[in-house]
């Protein structure tokens, strides 16, 4: 069955419509001749072996090359086509991934939901940190991406000493810590950080975990440095005070009514507080179980699973989802500066395997 019969959105293209100077427009799919399909030829580049025993090091996995488009558009040279889904085959030495499976009739209803009725619209207040104020951009800084990995026994340690926190991932709390550590050298102790979270709203309001369209909202929690340099167990129980599910379905249902009733929607960003020189952004995948997805064709399960390295985004960072032998590997950005005091942080050097880092 093609995408075009089981789910028409995949093979469009997204367009901006009747955008003006107090109306940011509506995005609409619009058809598309076909589903763009790459092949590129990266056998003399990558080779399985070797990216396996260094463990899949975030920059030696380059969008640019494995991927068919960049996550940052708006940058020169990005082509005008939005294409909804886009395909990119890699032969590298020693692998190759590409497999389809039918969708079954669940799915296909599930996948062609109408949007506009699955979130509830509210009345309430959206929070005042996704509003945007005219403020002057922040000097730009030289950055960079590196990864490192916090091995089971090690999170396990951890697990304990955040005891009244269960829920968060075990790398949450000091991954944050490790981050102010390194950059306690620029910043003062007293300065309040801003903590943002990406969070799957589905469940809140009864949307099946499959559903393929947009549900998520933020959690916002500020703590000053000298708070997120304390007790691990308070950093965790102060970052679980967040998720109050109550006040984000309020919150989730107030910012779906904006998007719906207002013209312009420029005026609301789900980061319009974020101070990228000191706050952080984490996007956690840890609970994501993509190590069973078996690819067919005998190449049996993931070996691993990365995020791909990007344009770097100062504060952004990823915690990984959770291999079979319960390690968990982090991904953030931070200036080179900062990242020179992560190298010798003896916190960090007790509690990860040798942090992988682009050179500098």
């Amino acid at each position: 069955m093609s995408p075009n019969n089981c789910h028409p959105p995949l093979t469009g293209h997204v367009v901006n419509e009747d955008a003006s100077p107090r109306n940011s427009g509506i995005f609409k799919i619009r058809p598309l001749s076909q589903i763009p399909l790459t092949f590129r030829d990266l056998t003399s580049e990558l080779i399985i072996d070797g990216l396996k025993n260094a463990q899949f090091p975030i920059h030696t996995l380059d969008e640019s090359m494995i991927a068919p488009r960049r996550t940052l558009q708006g940058l020169p040279g990005d082509d005008p086509i939005l294409p909804v889904f886009l395909v990119q085959l890699n032969f590298i030495t020693g692998g190759i991934i590409l497999t389809g499976t039918a969708f079954t009739d669940e799915e296909l209803e599930l996948r062609n939901t109408d949007r506009r009725k699955i979130i509830s619209i509210g009345d309430g207040p959206i929070s005042n940190e996704q509003k945007v104020q005219s403020a002057p951009p922040a000097q730009a800084a030289d950055c960079g991406w590196a990864d490192f990995t916090f091995p089971a026994s090690a999170l396990a340690t951890l697990k304990d000493a955040a005891s009244q926190a269960k829920s968060l991932p075990s790398a949450t709390s000091p991954t944050f810590q490790t981050v102010m550590r390194a950059r306690a050298h620029r910043i003062e102790p007293n300065a309040v950080c801003l903590v943002a979270r990406p969070m799957n709203a589905r469940a809140l309001f009864g949307i099946p975990p499959a559903y393929m369209g947009t549900a998520q909202n933020m959690t916002y929690t500020r703590m000053s440095v000298q708070q997120l340099a304390g007790p691990i167990s308070n950093v965790a129980t102060s970052l679980l005070a967040a998720l109050d599910l109550i006040d984000l379905k309020k919150q989730t249902a107030a910012l779906a009514a904006v998007f719906t009733r207002s013209p312009d929607k420029s005026s609301i960003s789900m980061t319009a507080a974020v101070d990228w020189t000191r706050d952080i952004i984490l996007s956690s995948w840890a609970k994501f179980n993509y190590y069973i997805c078996d690819f067919g064709f005998r190449l049996g399960l993931p070996i691993a699973v990365r995020r791909p390295h990007f344009t770097p985004v100062e504060g952004l960072m990823y915690i990984l989802p959770q291999t079979p032998r319960g390690d968990l590997t982090v991904v953030l950005c931070l200036r080179d500066e900062d990242i020179k005091h992560l190298l010798v942080d003896p916190e960090l050097i007790k509690f990860t395997q040798p942090p992988h880092l682009a050179e500098f």
